[in-house]
């Protein structure tokens, strides 16, 4: 649509056509420049870094991992005789 530059509102959205063009550009710009030198830091540090980073990097290890056991509670009711002993002797009667 053919509208005329005389008039502020097509104006003004020309105008921030352009400044957000510009500023993509930049962006575009800046973000390419960090990518190259990101890219020039691992070539001269290797792609982890010094051997340091690696160590670094790594995760430590569970040593419980392999001790754990889960627990497994017995099935079904107690045996009475086990948990309280068994009542062969008679009561003192008083």
């Amino acid at each position: 649509m053919a509208v005329p530059d005389s008039v502020q509102f097509a104006a003004r959205y020309i105008q921030t056509a352009a400044a957000e063009r510009e500023e993509r550009a930049r962006m575009k710009q800046l973000v390419l420049e960090m990518h190259e030198a990101q890219k020039e830091e691992e070539m001269e540090w290797g792609h982890y870094g010094g051997p340091d980073a690696v160590l670094a990097h790594q995760f430590p290890v569970n040593v419980n991992r392999d001790r754990w056991v889960k627990y497994n509670h017995p099935k079904g009711a107690p045996d009475a005789d086990v948990v309280f002993g068994t009542h062969s002797q008679k009561r003192c009667a008083n």
